[in-house]
């Protein structure tokens, strides 16, 4: 499962790679077209299913009711800017912030469609002063879904 699947860059590699069957979500028609075109492009079609919801979150909810489990599941969160009037200058332009709301429950979200002995691959893009919250986040993440998982490797950006 490739969940914000932006270009579909995941979802297509694991195809590639070998993988039987995958599923690249996406909430922006935009990205869901372009996922589709770059399945198509790499003669994927057989393997890959591009789906465009409204919401990532509300259908990860509905798979994980419905016990639908993937053993890999990437999570590339997409950042929510928001309004700060107190921002004055930063990484991310003048007046806004990113917004960290519904990461945690994304994680969660995603750790419930992964099987077990499956793999979370989560990407979060987090101001540069901030970068030290991913593992938090993934931690709290965990702890709502009921899961415990290990970090096989934790890479961080730089500017």
């Amino acid at each position: 499962l490739d969940a914000w699947s932006h270009a579909g860059q995941w979802g297509v590699r694991c195809a590639k790679a070998g993988a039987g069957e995958v599923v690249l979500l996406e909430e922006s028609l935009g990205f869901a077209k372009l996922s589709r075109d770059n399945v198509t492009l790499n003669g994927e079609d057989a393997r890959c299913t591009v789906l465009h919801r409204g919401s990532v979150i509300d259908e990860l909810r509905s798979m994980a009711t419905s016990g639908i489990r993937f053993n890999c599941v990437s999570l590339n969160v997409r950042v929510r800017f928001e309004r700060y009037f107190k921002q004055r200058e930063g990484q991310f332009g003048r007046w806004f912030k990113p917004s960290l709301k519904n990461y945690a429950t994304a994680v969660a979200l995603g750790a419930q469609v992964t099987s077990r002995g499956g793999y979370l691959v989560v990407t979060f893009l987090l101001p540069i002063v901030s970068e030290n919250w991913s593992l938090s986040l993934i931690k709290d993440g965990l702890e709502q879904a009921g899961r415990v998982g290990s970090v096989v490797a934790h890479l961080i950006g730089t500017s």
